[in-house]
């Protein structure tokens, strides 16, 4: 499952995690018109995150790999496993 960030440094806000890009530019788009008439703010930020929130662009190219297969084990769903019961 893949996770996106909106980050508009103005307000000095960040939006909730959203599982799409259609979804991304939907919460940018509302953000602009809702609070800056529309404009884009200087440095503004859109784009991937991984499960703790970090930018993708951010990381090395190593931690990058790793974060993504971290990612992408830890989302795979175990057929064994209902809901929190393995939890104990």
């Amino acid at each position: 499952m893949r996770r996106y960030l909106y980050r508009c440094p103005v307000c000095r806000t960040t939006s909730p995690v959203r599982h799409s890009p259609a979804a991304l530019t939907a919460e940018g788009d509302h953000h602009r018109h809702a609070l800056h008439a529309g404009h884009h703010p200087d440095g503004e930020r859109a784009g991937e995150v991984d499960r703790r929130s970090r930018w993708y662009t951010g990381l090395d190219p190593v931690a990058r790999i790793h974060a993504r297969l971290t990612d992408t084990y830890a989302d795979i769903h175990d057929p064994k496993v209902v809901g929190c019961s393995a939890l104990g």
